[in-house]
């Protein structure tokens, strides 16, 4: 990154119906506490059970490059969501109405640039940014996925064939999760979502990925309009180390190149 700045940390809470969204912003050290700015946003959305605790290291990356960086819990996103809610009455959809509040508040933030609001998911986070971006693409400027769970799909129709039906609570990857869960999946075509997307993608998978295969990033290369990808060696699902550093040294100079900082 050329630009090189300290960051600065805020708790925000969004409402949403009637539950409230916990999140951490990031903002570089020259955003105002009040009043009309034009900085860039990036909503960054963790994955299946997880926090936005995940996303903390890249938002502090990418605040010193100038961009604000919002990390929130969807509802019932986790254990251990600092939002609320249980993970039996979460879905991709009810998280995709969980991003576009925080998307709509963003919007109404004077010193958030609208027409630069990115969005940042891993696993079924990036699930998530690219149903919203594909339904509602006038609001997403660019994403960044990594190892997208485009699997999901495909999960949930191996227990629809072995039960005959979705039931009404079931284990998934060590969590209980209610009926919503899959007939959410079900009710769209993920594919057929983000062929709608016309902006800027960043797509990064890990090639020893053994939850989320490489193959369903391999299709989406093939639909999205306008995608960069890489593959990266050895990792699998998740980066740490050298993978990590090397994301955000990827993303910075994916957001640069197209000139959203």
């Amino acid at each position: 990154m050329d630009k090189i700045v300290n960051y600065k940390e805020e708790t925000v809470i969004i409402q949403n119906g009637t539950h409230q969204l916990y999140g951490i912003l990031t903002v570089p050290e020259d955003f105002p506490s009040s009043g009309a700015a034009s900085f860039p946003l990036i909503i960054g959305c963790h994955g299946f059970d997880g926090t936005y605790k995940s996303k903390l290291d890249y938002a502090q990356y990418m605040a010193r490059g100038g961009a604000a960086f919002y990390a929130f819990d969807f509802y019932g996103g986790g254990r251990e969501t600092m939002s609320g809610g249980t993970m039996e009455e979460m879905s991709v959809l009810t998280e995709a109405d969980d991003l576009l509040a925080v998307i709509r508040h963003f919007r109404e933030d004077p010193r958030i640039d609208a027409g630069r609001i990115a969005l940042w998911g891993h696993s079924q986070g990036g699930y998530v940014a690219s149903y919203v971006a594909g339904t509602r693409p006038e609001l997403v400027n660019s994403m960044i996925l990594l190892y997208p769970a485009y699997v999901i799909r495909d999960h949930v129709r191996s227990i629809q064939e072995k039960e005959g039906s979705i039931p009404e609570y079931y284990e998934q990857w060590d969590c209980r999760l209610g009926k919503i869960y899959g007939e959410d999946v079900l009710s769209h075509d993920i594919y057929e979502v983000i062929s709608h997307f016309s902006g800027n993608v960043l797509l990064v998978h890990g090639e020893q990925d053994d939850m989320v295969p490489i193959s369903y990033s391999e299709k989406a290369i093939e639909i999205f309009p306008n995608v960069r990808w890489y593959w990266m060696a050895g990792a699998g699902h998740g980066f740490e180390g050298e993978d990590r550093e090397k994301m955000k040294e990827l993303a910075a100079d994916f957001l640069k190149d197209i000139s959203f900082m």
